[in-house]
C-alpha cells in the first residue's frame, strides 16, 4: 500500500512538472535524467535556472540588490597571492595610521577643542582627513587664503603623523557655494582659485611642520563643486581642506608608470608635486572628480 501511495505521488509530480515547465525546460530533465553524471561532470552544462519553475528565485536574480546578475562576478580572475598580501599591508598601514591620528585627535589640546572639525574616513584612494570649518570658527580669514592661528596650530600638530607614515598626500582644497571677489579676478574664477590658494597655503604649513617635498603628490583647488552639505552648498562646513593619504595604486597613477618600494617616497625630480604650479592648472580641474563623498566619513566627537 506505501508503495502503492509513493508510486502515485511520483505519477502527480511528473504531471504537476509537465503542466508547468516550458519545452526547453522539459528537455533539460529529460537530459539530466539520461545521463546524470554529464550534468554533473559538467559535460552537458544545463542553464543556471534549467529546473527554476518559478517557484523560488533562480541563483543568479540574487547577485546584486538590483536583481541582475554581474556578468563580470563569474569573469574574474584568481587573485594572486602577493596582491592580497599587498593589500592587507596596505589596510594594516591605513587602520594604524587612522587610529594614531584619532588618539592624537582626542588628546592634543591643539586639536581635541576642534575635534568636531576634523573628519576622518579610509576611502577608496586611502585615509582621508577633511578640516572642515564651523560656524565662528574659520580656518582662513573671509576670502583669503591666510590660515587663522588655531588652523596652523591644527596642521602643524597633524604634521608629524603624516610625514611618518610614510605616505604620499594629496591635499583639497574647497569653498562654499558664495562667490569670492579677490581683487583683479573674474567672478567665475575667484572659488577655484582661493580654493587652489587655500589648499597651497595647507601644503606651505605642513611642509614647514616637517611634511617633506617628495611627499606631497598633488595640490587641487576644487571650488564648490564638491560640498560636503550638498543639500546646502552654502553651509560653513562645505569650506574645507581635505589631506588624503594615497594608497600605492593612487600614488602610482599618479606617478605615471613609476613603481614605487614599500615605504618609500618617490624621487621624481619634480619632487611629485603639483603645488608650484597649482593656480596655472586650476582650470583643468573642472573635470577631475574629488574623492567620494557619498558616505560622510566619521565625526570626531
Amino acid at each position: 500500500m506505501a508503495d502503492f501511495a509513493l508510486a502515485m505521488m511520483a505519477l502527480f509530480l511528473v504531471l504537476w512538472i509537465i503542466s508547468n515547465s516550458t519545452e526547453a525546460q522539459r528537455q533539460a530533465i529529460s537530459g539530466y535524467f539520461a545521463d546524470p553524471q554529464a550534468f554533473i561532470e559538467g559535460r552537458r552544462a544545463p542553464s543556471a535556472a534549467a529546473i527554476d519553475l518559478g517557484g523560488s528565485p533562480s541563483v543568479l536574480a540574487n547577485i546584486g540588490q538590483s536583481g541582475n546578475s554581474d556578468a563580470m562576478i563569474n569573469r574574474q580572475p584568481a587573485p594572486d597571492r602577493g596582491d592580497d598580501n599587498d593589500q592587507q599591508q596596505q589596510q594594516q598601514q591605513q587602520q594604524e595610521v587612522y587610529e594614531q591620528l584619532e588618539r592624537l585627535i582626542l588628546a592634543s589640546p591643539a586639536l581635541s577643542p576642534f575635534r568636531n572639525q576634523l573628519l576622518l574616513d579610509i576611502t577608496t584612494d586611502g585615509l582621508r582627513l577633511q578640516i572642515v570649518d564651523r560656524q565662528q570658527r574659520p580656518l582662513f580669514e573671509s576670502g583669503q587664503a591666510v590660515l587663522t592661528y588655531y588652523a596652523e596650530d591644527m596642521l602643524w600638530e597633524l604634521a608629524p603623523v603624516l610625514a611618518a607614515s610614510g605616505l604620499r598626500l594629496s591635499i583639497t582644497g574647497h569653498t562654499d557655494a558664495y562667490p569670492a571677489s579677490p581683487s583683479g579676478q573674474a567672478a567665475e574664477d575667484s572659488n577655484w582659485l582661493l580654493s587652489a590658494q587655500r589648499a597651497d597655503a595647507a601644503r606651505r604649513a605642513l611642509m614647514e611642520a616637517g611634511v617633506s617635498k617628495p611627499q606631497i603628490a598633488q595640490v587641487i583647488g576644487m571650488g564648490d563643486t564638491a560640498p560636503y552639505d550638498r543639500s546646502n552648498p552654502q553651509a560653513p562646513v562645505n569650506r574645507r581642506i581635505a589631506l588624503l593619504l594615497l594608497n600605492r595604486q593612487r600614488s602610482e597613477s599618479l606617478s605615471g608608470n613609476e613603481a614605487l618600494q614599500d615605504g618609500e617616497i618617490s624621487s621624481r625630480s619634480d619632487g611629485g608635486t603639483a603645488a608650484d604650479s597649482t593656480l596655472q592648472r586650476v582650470q583643468q580641474q573642472r573635470n577631475q572628480p574629488d574623492n567620494s563623498y557619498d558616505n560622510p566619513p566619521n565625526q570626531m566627537e
